[in-house]
């Protein structure tokens, strides 16, 4: 990381100081594409499973799903809370291809820890992460926290499920704010989506 931080990598004419958050996001971006390229070739987990970790104000949960691999990324800010005055909800979605919408330094951070786990359990699966932000995350410490809550949740399984609608229901149970998650863009479409094994029930 200091290494892209101090512009000491690649032909000299070329290399630049980067900001830190920046470099960050690389080596969290160059570290879970290796990963990717390993879990997609395992089988599917076999159970849907919900984890949970906190720290500073932010709560994390993570769903993970029979599936080929793919990933939601939803992060939702109370009023109040750091750098929002409106309850904020942001969406991200990244298909089994490994392409997503948008580059987010939050997410490459919370999808490493998850692709970590992935890989030690050798294992695929659907996931979902959801990051609630609340008003006790009064001061900025950097995307490390995300992925060192997110590594900490996945050692800490609450719960296992029949089915997607019955996790996805029982972390909105747990949110600390009243919304509704089905309603969202990325929950709505991961929920009306069907497997090509639908059609042969």
């Amino acid at each position: 990381m200091h290494a892209l931080s101090f512009g000491l990598l690649g032909k000299k004419k070329n290399r630049r100081f980067v900001p830190t958050r920046w470099a960050i996001t690389a080596v969290d971006s160059t570290v879970g594409k290796f990963l990717y390229s390993k879990i997609i070739n395992y089988n599917e987990v076999n159970e849907i499973e919900v984890y949970h970790g906190s720290y500073l104000g932010n709560y994390f949960y993570v769903v993970l799903y029979p599936s080929k691999f793919s990933s939601i990324w939803i992060e939702i800010w109370h009023p109040l809370s750091l750098w929002s005055q409106d309850l904020t909800i942001s969406e991200l979605k990244e298909n089994f291809w490994g392409e997503y919408e948008y580059l987010d330094g939050g997410y490459m951070a919370a999808r490493l820890a998850v692709l970590e786990h992935l890989e030690e359990v050798k294992r695929q699966a659907g996931v979902i992460i959801i990051r609630e932000i609340t008003e006790e995350y009064f001061a900025p410490v950097g995307n490390w926290h995300i992925r060192e809550t997110v590594r900490n949740a996945m050692k800490n399984r609450i719960g296992k499920y029949d089915n997607l609608d019955q996790a996805i229901s029982e972390v909105n149970k747990k949110l600390k704010v009243k919304i509704n998650l089905f309603k969202l863009r990325t929950i709505k479409g991961l929920i009306k989506q069907k497997s090509i094994y639908d059609f042969f029930k």
